[in-house]
């Protein structure tokens, strides 16, 4: 038999506290979980406590109809009597309204106590132990909860940090001021450069095989362009293709098709048949202007080209005959052509597309990349501001001018910044210091491997005549870094690291050996780039909130800007292809709902590079053993496409690998692009390619080092002791292969493809190939070893 009893309100809270609810629940929550259900539709003096259900989840419906309202509680009825507290109990919020108060009085009240006795102990502290005992105190509690939460470290970083961090801070908003300008009156890169040519219209702009061409020269070559392609029925959004080698006239062609609001896709001159021809198809140009030493390489795909398409030659001289192409030559036109800026209704302007860019193709064919007017500028003046360049500087670039680098770092300051750039129509490492002593260069640009040419150049009193102040450039080993500075005397060197379709660019500006950037500890915000995990499929390794996760210190990753579109320091531009676009965009990256650009993101991609590898030493020497930990590890297979940086604990950003050129063998990860700085240093900088081969019934790849000897004088016996010593046995390269012809890209860039293919077949190959030996180093392969080796009767 159930027993009722009537309480109050008061009463009824009494009972409810005391039935072990130590976490101070809402009085509501207690109720419901007390309820018997069982004893729902009990008859209580002709009252029934109906809808108690809806009381229970928060919707009042108290069942009065007789005189008195129940619920079951610990299988007793509890009846609240009318006329009782009760009667002033709306609603189970009111009840939550009251805890909440009574809880928060009960904090403030604790609080004030413990706040008086904490000051009665200093006051008695204070007057038997002095003054001074308090100040030690208060200095040791401090000290002591920074270094219990380790954020003593983080105020260590940050004073260590701090000048660096307000430099960039200064310069980078000094960019983003100008850039803003820019934006505001909707210039164009053509608008920005007639503003130099009013102003010193006849200082030099471009320097080019003793000739100097003043900003006033460039302007009107320009306008002649203009002229003659809007005379030729060419309006804005058309795409021209330019086929030209390095030559002042290549800057004032797209500089005056610009002004038109054509497009100019800058095509490599390396580029034959399949890969030219796609180049000029994937822009869907409606013209092309190439240049006569080039006339070949056009023979070689007009079958293939759209009948439509029309050709422009460009001779020296303007007599030159005409070829089998029919193509029409420029000079003629131009000739004829007034020199006045052209007068046209839609121009091209701050946010029109300004030029394609390709990329190197060294994954396949070339993809072009967009570039506005606005990116045009935040790159060029990007390098400007955070490099601490003048306008009064000289800059000299072997470099090709279809490439962001020369083309628009380098010649971006004389259009965009009135500063005069010296070009040279190809590189050459003996005359590279030379040319800086005779035209008084003092900013000169390096990529790739340029500066291990120059380094492997005799030594010369030329080597610290030259007034150069700063290099710049990408792509300068850590393993030479300090002997190429040092033989030079460079003062500073400004690495920077960034693709050209990408929005994560960085850049090295306090002179740190062998770091490519930064990211600030302080102000990460500021400049929203990360380095993120990857899993083992490529996709980025998510939280529990679906959001990609930051690498720590020292933990490589791959390296990705956020995306902020409209923003030409963050938008993302892509390629002309969407599709390629989409494959280096990863979405939902800080928050839900943003994306970013994604240095490493390819449908190929197969795995990440080991995510507890260890910072490398950044300054190479021939004569340091190089440690196991040095090189990758991990029980996961390399990515196929992009590159893994690792940041230390100073924010410094290093270059870790090209994924996809790491090879797993024994067990190990194997970078390539540290075997390849290593044994260059021990063959005098020769060329090296290294790269991953199958063996015949063994897991993994082996190393293979391919090396440029076209002298034959490379001692194959010392190599193999000097690598037995410098390397790891896991490391070692198992073949050799001495190359006579060496294939590179534009950007001095080793292509390791064709190499990777050819594996180590001496049927197929006609260099010498070589195996190591455990004993006596490397040996010749003939046919008879190589079946050995296929057999598995020679094992590694």
């Amino acid at each position: 038999m159930t027993k009722c009893v009537a309480v109050s309100i008061s009463d009824l809270v009494k009972k409810t506290t005391m039935s072990s609810i130590s976490n101070e629940n809402k009085l509501s929550n207690a109720l419901t979980t007390q309820i018997n259900y069982n004893n729902i539709d009990q008859d209580v003096e002709r009252g029934e406590a109906k809808d108690i259900t809806s009381h229970i989840v928060g919707r009042p419906s108290v069942g009065i109809l007789g005189a008195t309202s129940v619920v079951s509680l610990d299988c007793e009825t509890v009846a609240v009597a009318p006329g009782g507290r009760g009667d002033s109990i709306s609603s189970s919020s009111s009840i939550r309204r009251w805890t909440v108060v009574t809880r928060l009085l009960r904090c403030l009240l604790l609080a004030m106590f413990l706040l008086a006795g904490l000051l009665a102990a200093l006051t008695a502290l204070w007057l038997y132990m002095g003054s001074l005992f308090i100040v030690q105190l208060c200095l040791v509690a401090i000290v002591a909860y920074f270094v219990a939460g380790g954020r003593l470290r983080w105020f260590y970083i940050a004073f260590k940090t701090a000048p660096r961090d307000i430099k960039a801070i200064c310069r980078y908003s000094r960019l983003l001021w100008a850039i803003k300008d820019h934006e505001k009156k909707h210039r164009s890169v053509a608008d920005v450069f007639q503003q130099h040519v009013a102003h010193n219209p006849n200082k030099p702009c471009l320097i080019f095989e003793d000739q100097e061409w003043t900003f006033q020269q460039i302007e009107d070559y320009s306008n002649k362009v203009a002229y003659v392609f809007k005379t030729h029925g060419y309006k804005k959004g058309d795409a021209i293709a330019l086929l030209l080698e390095n030559r002042p006239e290549y800057i004032a062609i797209w500089l005056g098709l610009s002004k038109l609001g054509i497009i100019t896709p800058l095509i490599n001159t390396n580029l034959r048949k399949s890969s030219l021809l796609h180049s000029i198809t994937v822009a869907e140009c409606q013209a092309l202007i190439y240049g006569f030493d080039l006339a070949e390489a056009v023979k070689d795909i007009a079958p293939s080209l759209d009948s439509k398409l029309s050709l422009y030659r460009l001779s020296d001289d303007v007599n030159t005959p005409k070829d089998e192409l029919e193509a029409k030559e420029l000079g003629h036109f131009l000739a004829d052509a007034p020199s006045m800026p052209p007068v046209v209704k839609d121009k091209g302007c701050y946010s029109d597309k300004l030029m394609y860019i390709y990329t190197s193709g060294t994954t396949g064919l070339p993809k072009a990349a967009v570039i506005t007017n606005s990116r045009f500028m935040f790159i060029a003046s990007g390098i400007y501001y955070l490099a601490g360049f003048h306008n009064s500087d000289r800059f000299y670039t072997p470099l090709p001018l279809y490439h962001t680098a020369g083309g628009v770092m380098s010649v971006g300051q004389s259009l965009l910044h009135g500063a005069t750039t010296v070009i040279r129509k190809k590189f050459s490492a003996s005359s590279y210091f030379s040319d800086c002593i005779k035209y008084n260069c003092t900013v000169s640009q390096y990529i790739g491997e340029m500066c291990r040419y120059i380094l492997a150049v005799p030594s010369s009193p030329e080597d610290i005549k030259h007034n150069i102040r700063v290099i710049f450039g990408n792509g300068l080993r850590p393993q030479i870094w300090h002997e190429f500075v040092t033989r030079f005397e460079i003062p500073e060197v400004c690495e920077f690291y960034g693709a050209t379709e990408g929005n994560a660019n960085i850049i090295n500006i306090d002179n740190t050996i062998g770091a490519i950037g930064f990211v600030s500890r302080i102000l990460p915000a500021i400049y929203p780039i990360s380095i993120i995990k990857i899993n083992a499929d490529g996709e980025p390794i998510r939280n529990s909130k679906g959001l990609c996760q930051v690498c720590e210190p020292n933990e490589p990753g791959v390296f990705i800007g956020k995306i902020i579109p409209h923003n030409p320091s963050r938008a993302f531009l892509g390629y002309v292809d969407k599709k390629a676009s989409k494959t280096k965009i990863v979405h939902d990256v800080f928050s839900k709902g943003d994306s970013a650009f994604l240095s490493a993101w390819n449908n190929t991609i197969l795995s990440i590079l080991a995510r507890n590898g260890q910072v490398v030493n950044k300054l190479g020497n021939k004569n340091n053993r190089v440690k196991k930990q040095n090189f990758c590890r991990s029980q996961h297979k390399p990515l196929k496409n992009g590159d893994i940086l690792v940041a230390d604990e100073l924010g410094y950003l290093y270059f870790k690998d090209r994924t996809g050129d790491t090879f797993r063998w024994k067990g190990e990860n194997v970078s390539t692009s540290e075997i390849e700085g290593i044994i260059s240093n021990l063959i005098n900088y020769r060329d090296c390619i290294v790269y991953g081969v199958e063996v015949y019934g063994i897991e993994g790849r082996a190393g293979m080092a391919a090396i440029y000897d076209v002298h034959g004088s490379l001692n194959i016996e010392k190599l193999a002791t000097d690598i037995k010593e410098q390397l790891p046995v896991y490391a070692r390269p198992q073949f050799i292969r001495i190359l006579t012809n060496l294939d590179l890209t534009g950007t001095f860039k080793l292509k390791k493809k064709d190499l990777q293919i050819d594996s180590y077949d001496p049927r197929i190959i006609r260099d010498k190939l070589y195996y190591m030996d455990p004993k006596a180093g490397y040996q010749l392969i003939t046919p008879d070893v190589y079946d050995q080796i296929q057999t598995g009767r020679i094992r590694f």
